[in-house]
């Protein structure tokens, strides 16, 4: 569990734009084939109404499962999608725990995501972060009283 709360920890904190692959282990010390594993989350219509809607994020998530499943050979169920409002950081936070769990030491694990995102260095979001880092901004985000979302 520790290993889950860490790694979920550091995603939740240190996640960038993008596509990040990483070595996520198991305490399974069995060996098997590696596989490759994703998680795609796009969120574009946001529940808070101060945030700006995005019309790309669902549809980049789409393409990209397209392209995992039809050309790199991903298995259908091995690709889990969140979109718009089923994109809160609960969602989001939980199947990051069900990745860990259905990985193992070997295999590819694939986090996307497409939508609003902000860093410790964007001094109008006001969002506390460290330094140095940024995070992603799941559909559920509320911004802080006074804080500025033209930069989100």
């Amino acid at each position: 569990m520790k290993h889950l709360n860490f790694v979920a920890s550091r995603i939740a904190i240190l996640f960038t734009l993008g596509v990040v692959s990483l070595g996520l282990t198991t305490a399974s010390l069995a060996q098997s084939a590696p596989k490759r594993v994703a998680l795609l989350v796009g969120v574009g219509d946001y529940i808070d109404p101060n945030m700006r809607d995005l019309e790309g994020p669902p549809h980049d998530v789409a393409a990209l499962r397209d392209v995992l499943v039809r050309r790199w050979g991903v298995a259908p169920q091995d690709v889990k999608t969140l979109t718009d409002h089923d994109a809160t950081r609960a969602n989001i936070m939980s199947e990051l725990a069900a990745l860990s769990r259905r990985s193992g030491a070997n295999d590819e694990v694939i986090v996307y995501f497409s939508g609003h995102g902000t860093s410790a260095l964007d001094s109008t979001a006001r969002i506390p972060l460290p330094h140095g880092s940024g995070a992603f901004v799941p559909a559920d985000f509320k911004l802080v009283a006074g804080a500025d979302a033209s930069g989100l």
